[in-house]
Parts: structure tokens; C-alpha cells; sequence
């Protein structure tokens, strides 16, 4: 599991990197920094949003 998650992770900064240049290069800095800015905070607000359910208490069935 471990290796699976390494490998996919590495090769996202190679698909982060090739996006960003061609963001760079088609749009610019400021319009680029935004991209990046609004992708980070959406994945900043789903980790939130899962540890919230993870961290819930299971409902009692009995």
C-alpha cells in the first residue's frame, strides 16, 4: 500500500509540474497563483470535511 501511494504521488509532481507550465506559459503568473490557490484550498476543505465524519462517533444500533 505504502509503495502504491508513493508511486502515485510522485507521479503527480510530474503531472503538477507540466500543468503548471503550460498554465504559466498560456495565462500568466497572477491567474496561475489563483489556480493554484483555489486547488489547494479545495483539497485543504475535503481532507477538513473527511476528518470531521472519520473523527464521529459510530451510532449505536443495539
Amino acid at each position: 500500500m505504502n509503495g502504491t501511494a508513493r508511486f502515485l504521488a510522485s507521479g503527480a509532481n510530474y503531472l503538477d509540474a507540466l500543468c503548471g507550465g503550460y498554465l504559466l506559459d498560456r495565462a500568466g503568473a497572477a491567474p496561475t497563483g489563483l489556480v493554484v490557490c483555489g486547488v489547494l484550498l479545495l483539497v485543504t476543505t475535503v481532507v477538513v470535511s473527511g476528518r470531521r465524519t472519520l473523527a464521529e462517533p459510530a451510532a449505536d444500533l443495539s
